[in-house]
């Protein structure tokens, strides 16, 4: 049995735009790209508290929406009486 070879991943250093320092890096798993960020814990007050929270985010293909109908251009002379009930119409 060939044993399966251990991936590792470095985390760099960023500096948010407020000016705080955190760690930043991606791994992959199969086909699946993740984006990890760790955060000092600034709301820590207790020892029970971690020091530090994670976030781990998928890596998904860009969004492309999907467009939109066209309106469509339709003139009173499209629309038929027949369709129109006058007894409940409130015109």
């Amino acid at each position: 049995m060939e044993q399966e070879k251990q991936k590792s991943f470095g985390l760099w250093t960023k500096t948010s735009a407020s000016g705080k320092t955190y760690l930043s890096g991606q791994f992959t798993i199969g086909e699946d790209t993740y984006y990890i960020s760790m955060f000092k814990n600034v709301y820590k007050k207790e020892a029970k508290h971690p020091d530090f929270n994670f976030l781990i985010n998928k890596k998904v293909e860009s969004y492309t929406p999907k467009p939109t109908p066209k309106e469509e251009n339709i003139s009173i002379d499209d629309v038929l009486l027949d369709d129109i009930n006058l007894e409940t119409s409130p015109f």
